[in-house]
Order: structure tokens, then sequence, then C-alpha cells
């Protein structure tokens, strides 16, 4: 009597980080009214319109396809999440496949959220991915009692009030974002406290009276990284001993990169610089230069997750994380114990 020989298995549904991105995403959504479904075939998320035309390859791949993840509410896609590992950036049919799904996601008006590793690992018991999904949440819960604020506020200064010093104020965007830190700060700011009797000069006012040392995070620059889609925001963490000329006992540089766009064109034009003067490109050259690289890349904004705001949330807060590594050997005469009881 032979044996069945056994050719079929089972397999493992999700592979290498995607377990961890999964955790992520069910921590921060699970409880509000999302839900997140792995490894769903594109074309049970996005479909072809009639009479709507694809180029065959395009056709065959959203026929074949998956997402790594995607999160619905009320039966209804919000947005994607790919991981992308190691193939994703050396491997050229990798990428050429990768822009045919990031073409066709933008055509349905699906975001898609790339991510690597960078975006879960854990600082302060988050990752960026949990910032991100936290922050979308906040907007969808918040953003419509931000506006009606901003409404009364507006009818209760009259018509006298200018545009200038109303601009920030009345910019629901940028309300939102000062009452959402990455939220690993204020626990880093408490311990140079306790710790160090450093404060943040823009604390409360009595702990920056007491202060021993001062410090600040600000803003360097931002910088379009337009060669590989990444958008990057640089800061200057600086301490110095309080009632002192303010001059800097440390002061050091943070850098933190957040995926900006994303290519639907297998060929994304540079951005090259207007010259002027002997063989500067025409003004309709230049112009036509700018509609041929704004076509072929796709900024996928997800609502509360715009990529400006979390590289300058996040690199402030390692801003302060440097803070705190440098204090841990320089001021030894300020210790935790130093401190017990205070």
């Amino acid at each position: 009597m032979f044996s069945a020989i056994r050719s079929m298995n089972k397999r493992t549904l999700l592979m290498h980080r995607e377990p961890q991105v999964e955790a992520i995403l069910l921590r921060q959504l699970s409880n509000h009214g999302y839900r997140v479904y792995p490894k769903m075939a594109l074309s049970d998320v996005i479909g072809k319109d009639r009479g709507e035309f694809l180029p065959q390859r395009d056709f065959e791949y959203l026929c074949r396809a998956h997402l790594d993840f995607v999160v619905a509410k009320e039966h209804q896609p919000i947005f994607a999440v790919e991981f992308d590992g190691a193939l994703h950036l050396t491997d050229p049919d990798t990428r050429s496949r990768d822009v045919i799904k990031n073409r066709l996601c933008r055509d349905a008006e699906l975001p898609l959220l790339r991510i690597s590793g960078a975006e879960i690992v854990p600082d302060e018991r988050l990752t960026l991915l949990d910032y991100i999904v936290m922050r979308h949440v906040a907007w969808c819960n918040e953003i419509d009692g931000i506006d009606s604020d901003i409404r009364e506020f507006v009818e209760a200064l009259g018509s006298n009030a200018t545009f200038d010093n109303l601009e920030l104020q009345c910019d629901a965007g940028f309300q939102f974002d000062l009452k959402h830190p990455y939220p690993g700060s204020l626990a880093v700011l408490d311990r140079l406290w306790r710790d160090y009797r450093l404060a943040w000069e823009g604390d409360e006012f009595e702990r920056c009276r007491e202060a021993s040392y001062l410090c600040t995070v600000q803003l360097f620059r931002f910088d379009g990284d337009f060669r590989d889609g990444y958008h990057t925001c640089e800061m200057i963490p600086r301490v110095w001993r309080n009632g002192k000329p303010a001059v800097a006992m440390f002061e050091s540089a943070v850098r933190v990169s957040v995926r900006e766009w994303l290519p639907v064109a297998l060929h994304v034009p540079s951005q090259g610089a207007v010259i002027v003067g002997p063989g500067a490109v025409s003004l309709g050259e230049a112009m036509r230069q700018l509609d041929e690289r704004v076509r072929a890349v796709w900024q996928p904004r997800i609502p509360g997750a715009d990529p400006i705001n979390i590289a300058e949330n996040y690199a402030r807060h390692k801003g302060f994380r440097a803070i705190e590594q440098w204090a841990g050997g320089n001021l030894e005469e300020f210790g935790s114990r130093h401190f017990v009881g205070s």
C-alpha cells in the first residue's frame, strides 16, 4: 500500500517584520472602529471602472498583486500600508512593480503608506508608525471641533481684527499640530527635570525659573530630498546654564526623514534649478520640466499625518533625547538620587 505523497503545505501569512507592523496597527486602531486586513488582493480593494483602459502589464499586476495591510472603517478602505524591505530599494524589478502599485492606488485615491524598519523601531515605547496612525485617528476625532472653535474665536473678535495676527490662530492644521507632539517628548522632558533640573525654555514658567539648566531644540532647516522621495527635518538641540549668558554647554544636530512622495512613473525627472544667464532654459521649458515631474510623483496624504509635521515633531523629540544622553555623561553632580523626595 502506497502512502499519499504530500504536495501542498500551509504558508505563513505574515513574513519578516510584518507581524510587528500588524501589532502596531491593531494597537492604535482596533478600539476606534477600524479593521486591519492583512494580505488583501489588490483587485479586492480597488477596481477598474467600466470602459477604463489599463496597460496590459498594469492590468495583469492588478489581478495578481496584494497589499500588505488595508485599514478600513465601515467596510470602506481608508489607507493601505506596505512594508518595504531591502529589495524595494535595490532590485529593479521590485521597484518597477512598486511603481505600478503606487500608480494604481493613486488612480483609485487610496492613500498608500510605505514604511521600512525605521518606522517600527520603539522609542519611548512607541514607534514612528504608532505616531503616524495616532495622529490620523486624532485628526478624524478632533478636526470638526477645532474648526468650530476657530469659527467661534473669529466671530468673537469682531471686525477690528487683522489677518496678520489671525493667520496661525485660524489654521486648523497648525492648531492640531500644537496639540499632538511626539508623545515620548513629554516623558523625556520630565526625566530631564527630575534627574538634572534641566528645563525646556518652552516649559511652564516656574520650572524654567527654578531650573539649573535650560535647553531648546530649534528648527535648523527643512530639506526636501527629491532624489528618493523623503522630507528631512534638521533640529539643533542646545543646553546652557540658567541665569548665565546663553553660551551653549552642549550643541548638536539631529535629522529625521519621512517619506513625502512616491514615484508613479519609472523615470522621475530630477528637480532642476532655473539658471539665469547664457544657456538658461526658457520659462516655458522650465514649466514643462516641472509639469513632467509633478505627473511622475504622488503625495499620498493621510489626514492628520502630513510628513512635514511628522518629521518636525519627531526630530524635536530626537533633540530632547540627544540632550538627555549628553546630560547623563556630563551632569553627574545632578543624579536622580539628588532629587529623591524633592
